[in-house]
């Protein structure tokens, strides 16, 4: 877009009227993008697969703490 101002007499006058017109532009287009309701299938499958991480966070969280239990164990065992 190309935006000219012959408005007033001095340079950064117009140049602050052709941001101005850019700014309103811009404001009018953003204004038609108007975000759509979410769907219940949408809905439901995000939650779904918020479920589903969630589960494998807790899975892998569960390997972990084994791992490091098992480390412990090891090193009872030898001083002993």
């Amino acid at each position: 877009m190309i935006f000219k101002s012959d408005q007033f007499r001095t340079q950064p006058d117009n140049q602050k009227a052709c941001l101005q017109r850019l700014h309103e532009e811009l404001c009018k287009k953003a204004g038609d993008v108007a975000p759509r309701p979410t769907s219940s299938e949408q809905v439901a499958r995000v939650e779904k697969l918020k479920a589903r991480d969630n589960e494998n966070r807790l899975k892998q969280k569960r390997r972990d703490s084994d791992l490091k239990a098992t480390r412990s164990l090891s090193k009872s065992w030898k001083s002993a």
